[in-house]
């Protein structure tokens, strides 16, 4: 079984990897996956929210709201701003 390090999601994929017994292969592609788009995120939520003209309370709702990894959140909401990290790691946990 692979260690999925401090990612939730990965560990999840991990821990279903116990019971379904599914190969080497897909458990690699899904926590690539994983990381992969959550890791995009940290520069997509910046870049979309100001397109969008969203404010740092409403971009950070975002943030916290859609990206799965509390430490790909926090960095996505810190590129748009103190305000936006605060409510982002709330709206996290």
């Amino acid at each position: 079984m692979l260690l999925p390090g401090p990612f939730t999601a990965a560990a999840a994929v991990a821990a279903c990897d116990g019971v379904i017994d599914a190969e080497d292969e897909e458990v690699a592609s899904a926590l690539a996956q994983v990381v992969l788009f959550g890791t995009a995120m940290i520069a997509v939520i910046p870049v979309l929210s100001g397109l969008l003209g969203l404010s740092e309370h409403q971009a950070g709702l975002w943030a916290g709201s859609s990206v799965h990894e509390v430490a790909q959140v926090v960095a996505a909401a810190g590129i748009i701003g103190p305000a936006a990290l605060a409510v982002a790691v709330i709206v996290k946990l």
